[in-house]
């Protein structure tokens, strides 16, 4: 000491002015080790912040060394003097730094005077390791100062099991809990109440009770507008087989009062037209990610011979686009047309518990009742 804790800072510096040589200009910068290589990281991470280095985007600490006291209770543990016994690590502390030296934050970390606006850090413990205690105890520190940690402390494993997947089932558990905190920290992510898949009619009903309710919503849909089953389904002479007024929404009277419905059962286009009414009176696609991958599908498609519906041909544009997933795969080398396609959307959903038995044409159920989504929820 503290020539290693030097070595490691060196480096760390070569590889953040070197990123671009390689080729990680646009990646994170992350310090990671284990026993220690997790009390060098974790020092690392302390005098970057204190000398203004490299900007280290996460730590990553498995069961990491941050005590040189040698004094926290698991250190006398006789059920966890396994792989790392209390004489061999303190054999280590012994020739890598005097008992002054010890008690320097660069290196025990965890007798650092400032822990805080230090990067992410994820910490793995082992239960049965003379370490779990100033592992815990580190973990700890950090969140009291302000540091964003995810903290998990492996049952009945010891001192070094992550290194040993082929032996123990619970390092393979350990690396995949590791990369998925690693992966939580570094991706950023957008916080909402409640997520709503599908901006049909249905959907479109809960994103409007659940904003009016002061809830943040997010709707994810993959077309490029609302509508959903109206969206999708396009096939020449497409239309409801029930009332046009079992689609009105009723949480608006003012609503209910400045639409008319031009015909008793209406075509697809107007059922696709009032929901794109409801959603931007209603400032409702602002609530929708902003760009979709899927295009709008013409009035028209046909899926090509082959064996799999993975794309089919716009018979006017001869344009490729993604087959909807709601359709079940044809029959091998046969080509679909608008009038088989409706025939293979699958049927009896589950609405509420119980099975409804729905019409072939158009998939929606065969009672009034439970083919208005909308009025369903009131």
């Amino acid at each position: 000491f503290p020539t290693p804790v030097d070595d490691c800072y060196a480096a760390l510096e070569w590889a953040d002015n070197h990123r671009a040589d390689l080729n990680a200009a646009d990646l994170p910068l992350v310090v990671a080790g284990d026993s220690a290589g997790g009390n060098l990281s974790a020092v690392m991470a302390i005098q970057s912040r204190d000398e203004g280095g490299p900007k280290i985007d996460l730590q990553a600490l498995i069961y990491p060394v941050t005590d040189g006291r040698m004094g926290a209770k698991s250190w006398g543990d006789e059920d966890k003097q396994l792989f790392l016994t209390s004489d061999i690590m303190t054999f280590f502390w012994e020739h890598y730094a005097d008992s002054s030296q010890r008690l320097n934050h660069r290196a025990s970390p965890l007798l650092a005077d400032d822990l805080s606006n230090l990067p992410p850090a994820v910490v793995l413990t082992a239960q049965y390791d003379i370490l779990v205690d100033e592992g815990k105890a580190y973990a700890e520190a950090l969140e009291a100062a302000g540091v964003t940690v995810s903290y998990k402390d492996f049952a009945q494993q010891m001192h070094g099991f992550f290194a040993m997947p082929a032996a123990l089932p619970a390092a393979g558990k350990a690396m995949q809990w590791l990369a998925q905190e690693m992966d939580r920290h570094l991706t950023a992510a957008e916080r909402k109440d409640v997520v709503v898949v599908g901006a049909g009619f249905s959907g479109m009903y809960q994103l409007y009770k659940l904003r009016e309710q002061g809830l943040d919503v997010q709707v994810f849909e993959a077309g490029s507008d609302v509508g959903g089953t109206w969206y999708w389904n396009r096939y020449p002479g497409a239309r409801v087989d029930i009332e046009s007024m079992a689609y009105s929404f009723s949480f608006s009277e003012e609503l209910q009062q400045e639409w008319e419905w031009s015909e008793k059962y209406s075509p697809q286009p107007e059922l696709l037209k009032y929901a794109q009414h409801i959603a931007d009176r209603f400032d409702l696609k602002n609530h929708l990610p902003s760009t979709h991958a899927s295009p709008a599908p013409t009035s028209m498609r046909t899926l090509t011979s082959g064996s799999s519906p993975q794309s089919a041909v716009d018979e006017s544009e001869r344009s490729i686009w993604s087959w909807p997933p709601v359709y079940s795969q044809p029959p091998r080398n046969q080509t679909l047309s608008a009038e088989n396609t409706i025939k293979v959307i699958p049927t009896e959903p589950v609405y509420g518990q119980r099975k409804v038995s729905t019409s072939r044409a158009s998939g929606l159920p065969s009672s009034v009742q439970d083919r208005r989504p909308c009025k369903r929820f009131h």
